[in-house]
């Protein structure tokens, strides 16, 4: 009778996670992917990058242009085009379509009035103009505003502009090479690796898990953790909200709170729920050392699922055209200053999430399936739900690819440390590439 009731009562919780999860997907249809503003965020990195006299001549005159104009589409697909005005119209008027930038200008504030007169058939300088400028834009932006004011009223100034410009450009230079640059050479070395060891592994039989408790358990067990993971990461911000303020590190303390809250439980769970299997823990809690052996299973996957995940992710952006949200804190990231922050965020994307999440869909769920499909069909559904339970319709095809590699170098090196150490070095490398394009 118990049994049943407890049954029963697991199929309603069932039924309220797919519906909590169909919400929040459903939700994240109509909210614009952050992606979208860090691809403004590295146009702009770009557009500072083209300042550099080296860089100019390089690329020649027509491809300078042509990247001039993509900046300008680029700018002119962001949905609520009053937050970005003064950029456009500064891309318009670089390509050479000063009407435009005047008409868009016209009714706008301050800040755009002076733009417009500089740019008028006969310039004017407005007060406050270098004020406005300097507290307003940034980047090339701040630099184009800056150097036509500084021709119509302060030339000697040009000199001091231009070197201080040559700095800055030299520094985003050196942030898109290493932006790409990481990745390439990941890719590089880790697709060697992955293929060394593929071969070195083709005739060698796949060991089996040895897994004693049924897909009940691993069901009711998931749904109790989703559930508790839900409602701590909906009420607990709202509580310590309360006693913090809203600086960067105080936003970066109720996330890594909130995170490790939500997913403490599941440590409880397993307990209770596998406690009548002897040795469970040393199923699920799979660590071995870390010896040469995981860490190049854990490079090679992660040099592997790179061209892998950006080519999905591109093709789905493609598909998506802006929708499907995003991880809402990339661009708290972004704009997230001190030390203090920075670090707490890497400790929790970096280092918590990977073990939490590794221990759940690696250390627990994907050998559990097993025992009642395919490996390959077993990584496959793991991936699946690794990837719905981030909630986020821009997120679902690149996390289930990069949920089958977690899983697949966890099926050849047998050690949960291994996909901790490359789940790792895939958010350390996310969180690096955020902070240089900032």
């Amino acid at each position: 009778m118990l049994d049943r009731l407890r049954r029963f009562v697991f199929i309603l919780l069932s039924f309220f996670s797919c519906y909590v999860i169909f919400i929040n997907l459903y939700g994240s249809w109509y909210t614009p992917a952050p992606q979208t503003k860090l691809d403004r965020l590295q146009t702009d990195l770009v557009l500072q990058a083209l300042t550099n006299d080296r860089v100019q001549q390089f690329l020649g005159e027509d491809l300078l242009r042509e990247v001039y104009r993509r900046s300008l589409n680029e700018y002119l697909e962001v949905n609520d085009q009053s937050e970005v005005v003064n950029q456009v119209g500064l891309l318009y008027i670089k390509n050479e379509q000063v009407d435009k930038a005047l008409y868009l200008w016209q009714e706008e504030g301050e800040l755009s009035q002076s733009l417009a007169k500089l740019w008028q058939p006969e310039p004017q300088v407005l007060p406050d103009t270098e004020i406005l400028i300097k507290q307003n834009l940034s980047r090339w932006y701040k630099y184009y505003a800056l150097h036509r004011l500084y021709e119509l009223v302060n030339p000697k100034s040009l000199a001091a502009l231009d070197l201080q410009q040559t700095i800055e450009s030299e520094e985003a230079l050196l942030r898109l090479l290493l932006i790409n640059l990481i990745p390439i050479l990941g890719s590089v070395i880790g697709i060697i690796i992955i293929l060394f060891y593929l071969i070195k592994l083709r005739k060698h039989d796949r060991e089996e898990w040895q897994i004693p408790w049924n897909l009940e358990i691993v069901w009711q067990v998931l749904v109790a953790w989703f559930l508790s993971y839900t409602v701590i990461a909906q009420f607990l911000p709202k509580v310590l909200r309360i006693w913090l303020d809203n600086s960067f590190i105080s936003q970066s303390l109720i996330i890594a709170i909130t995170y490790i809250s939500s997913m403490l439980p599941i440590l409880g769970i397993l307990s209770i729920s596998l406690k009548k299997f002897p040795q469970w823990q040393q199923v699920v809690f799979n660590f071995s050392s870390f010896n040469l052996n995981s860490i190049f299973w854990a490079i090679g996957g992660y040099g592997g699922a790179i061209p892998l995940v950006v080519l999905i992710s591109v093709g789905q952006q493609l598909l998506l055209r802006g929708h499907g949200g995003g991880n809402p804190l990339l661009e708290i990231i972004t704009q997230s200053d001190g030390i203090s922050s920075v670090l707490v965020f890497w400790l929790t994307l970096g280092v918590s999430a990977p073990i939490f999440e590794e221990i759940i869909f690696r250390g627990f769920l994907f050998p559990s399936l097993t025992k009642h499909f395919q490996p390959n069909f077993s990584l496959v559904i793991s991936s699946v739900l690794f990837a719905l339970v981030h909630m986020n319709v821009n997120d679902l095809l690149p996390l289930t690819m990069l949920g089958f590699v977690l899983g697949l170098v966890y099926d050849r090196s047998r050690n949960l440390a291994t996909p901790i150490l490359l789940h790792c070095f895939w958010n350390t490398g996310s969180f690096i590439s955020l902070l240089l394009i900032r």
